[in-house]
């Protein structure tokens, strides 16, 4: 319960007085009850505003008196000196007059995740000082007639920088409080007069008894037993607690870092894996939970680790613990998907994987959320930072533009579904087997067995063509013959690739189709075309190879050959043109002139 509040007050320190004992250097065995008591004291306060009043207070709800310097000196010494003799006499009353005291404090420059249990420690520290000053005389301490006739807003108590000032704002206004930088700085004050004893009638907090003491009886016996070196204090910790600490960190270590190769040595797929196994996957996540917690606990409850070494120490705990908080919400939103999966028994591959992309947007979305929420624990200003995400949106939407444009491409993919998974694509150019769409991009593989990948965004806008859809696959293509292939041997081969095509057990007659389309620049074209009665595009690569070889065959049949790229030069004698036709023909242009049956009238005559 201490933790709540001893053991993560706010502004950390360092004692100078070894462990257990007090400022006159000898150790009081009922000043260690006294200190595990006001240790139980101190987890409460959290509480303390809702709890009942002592059993004989007179008036129980009466708010305790703030409204001069003198008023606030007096609740603050009062009230802890009532907080310990009840909670000594066992009276659950305690809680309320030690959360009156801290209340006499203004905490607005602790740290904001820390400022409930800093403020404390700051309490416990003021008392500790106050009682080993020698205040003024309680009517020179101005009260609550003084203050409205001298208008005061301040009072220092003499000799000291300690203040008491009026709060002009908040809630508060009006209430004298210890200032904030009192408050900030008490840690100071009480180094400066640790050693000096307590003023006569006064005990202080006993702080130093609570501060090097131990909530576990077993270790508080053993730390009556150690030598005076074990005791001695080190950056603002006992030796036996530096000791301690280190071999539980050591231990915390080394069984993190086993659950973790544990968990990543045994873990398996979903598919592989079958009832306890299937816990593998959680192992390291749950260590990385529960060990940081129970390393904290320990720490603060059982060795009382306190100061700047405390507030670390629960930092990086905290932090770990988040961290496996977000990993262990990631693999159980990953794998829930998958035995959904399973479950279900989904069969379309593009369903399949449209679960598990929604479940890792998810596990992302949860671990932003995580995220968050740990900087809020962390005291850090997360409420700002949500607001500047507004005012900086627009920057960080131009600047992922392509990675939202791909987004939207492949939820555009998966509502419309143009393609599934191992689905047979014509690309423009390209083509291939659809193997995965994932938030940025797909995934495709080509026949030659490469793996290209094509942003979602790029995807949606191209013309696809789904190979695997249609209900047969068109085969086409071309033979380019010599230019000396006879007439009678083009009849032939034409004849005979028809027939072939016609008569072929994988291929539609009714489309088969041989003809001549063309003459090229050194050879004559000849295209053969039919569908083959399959969709798949193995099975479409054995029957393309049965026609080419047939096609060969029949071009050897036929006693040709395919053409070579060549060119042919013919010498020969010029013998100009026959006079003997030249004379007829131009005969035969004048009886049609005559008789205006040119076939291309003359163009009327140009005028000028």
């Amino acid at each position: 319960m201490r933790e709540n509040v001893v053991q993560s007050l706010g502004r950390w320190t360092t004692v100078g007085l070894d462990s257990g004992r007090g400022a006159r250097g000898r150790r009081n065995p009922r000043r260690g009850l006294g200190a595990l008591a006001v240790a139980a004291l101190m987890v409460a306060a959290p509480l303390a505003a809702q709890a009942p009043a002592a059993s004989g207070a007179p008036h129980p709800l009466e708010p305790p008196d703030r409204s001069s310097p003198r008023a606030t000196l007096e609740t603050l010494l009062e009230s802890l000196d009532e907080a310990v003799a009840l909670y000594q006499a066992g009276d659950p009353g305690y809680r309320r007059p030690y959360a009156v005291a801290q209340g006499c404090i203004d905490p607005s420059r602790l740290a904001p995740r820390t400022a409930e249990r800093a403020a404390g420690e700051a309490t416990l520290l003021l008392k500790e000082v106050l009682d080993r000053l020698e205040l003024p005389p309680r009517s020179e301490i101005p009260d609550a007639s003084r203050v409205e006739e001298e208008a005061l807003k301040s009072w220092t108590v003499p000799h000291t920088e300690i203040e008491i000032v009026r709060m002009e704002d908040g809630n508060r206004a009006g209430e004298f409080l210890f200032s904030a930088e009192t408050v900030e700085r008490v840690a100071d004050y009480y180094q400066q007069v640790r050693y000096l004893p307590y003023q006569p009638g006064k005990k202080g907090a006993i702080y130093e008894d609570l501060r090097f003491g131990s909530k576990s009886p077993l270790i508080t016996v053993l730390v009556t037993r150690l030598p005076d070196m074990a005791k001695q204090v080190v950056a603002g910790q006992a030796a036996w607690q530096w000791l301690l600490l280190v071999l539980i960190l050591i231990a915390a270590g080394a069984l993190t870092t086993a659950a973790l190769r544990a968990g990543r040595k045994y873990t398996r797929p979903v598919a592989e894996s079958h009832g306890l196994n299937r816990l593998w996957a959680f192992v390291g996540p749950a260590a990385l939970i529960a060990i940081p917690l129970l390393v904290r606990r320990i720490s603060f409850e059982q060795l009382t680790i306190w100061g700047e070494t405390g507030l670390y120490l629960r930092l990086v705990m905290t932090v770990l613990a988040m961290m496996g908080g977000a990993w262990l919400t990631a693999v159980v939103v990953t794998r829930g998907a998958e035995h959904l999966i399973r479950g279900a028994r989904l069969e379309r591959p593009l369903s399949q994987q449209l679960i598990r992309v929604t479940s890792r947007a998810l596990a992302l979305v949860l671990v932003l959320a995580w995220i968050f929420f740990a900087g809020q624990r962390l005291g850090l200003p997360v409420t700002a930072m949500i607001a500047g995400l507004g005012v900086g949106g627009l920057a960080v939407a131009l600047a992922a533009q392509s990675s939202i444009e791909n987004l939207i491409g492949g939820i555009s993919l998966y509502a419309d579904q143009p393609v599934r998974i191992g689905e047979w694509l014509q690309l423009g150019d390209r083509r291939g087997c659809l193997e995965e769409v994932g938030l940025r991009s797909a995934k495709i593989r080509t026949p030659e067995g490469t793996l290209f990948t094509l942003p979602n965004a790029e995807f949606a806008k191209l013309a696809v063509v789904n190979l695997s859809r249609r209900e047969k696959t068109l085969l086409q293509t071309s033979l380019r013959l010599r230019y000396d292939t006879t007439g009678d041997q083009l009849h032939y081969l034409l004849a005979k690739l028809q027939a072939m095509l016609v008569e072929h057990p994988e291929l539609d007659p009714e489309d088969a189709d041989a003809k001549l389309i063309g003459f090229g620049p050194y050879f004559l074209e000849v295209q053969f075309q039919a569908f083959a009665n399959t969709t798949e595009w193995p099975r479409f690569k054995e029957i393309r190879q049965d026609l080419f070889m047939r096609a060969l065959a029949i071009v050897e049949e036929a006693g040709t050959a395919l053409a070579l790229p060549s060119e042919i030069h013919y010498a020969a004698e010029d013998r100009g043109p026959d006079p003997a036709r030249v004379r007829e023909v131009e005969a035969q242009v004048a009886r049609w002139r005559e008789r205006g049956e040119l076939p291309n009238p003359e163009l009327p005559e140009r005028t000028d």
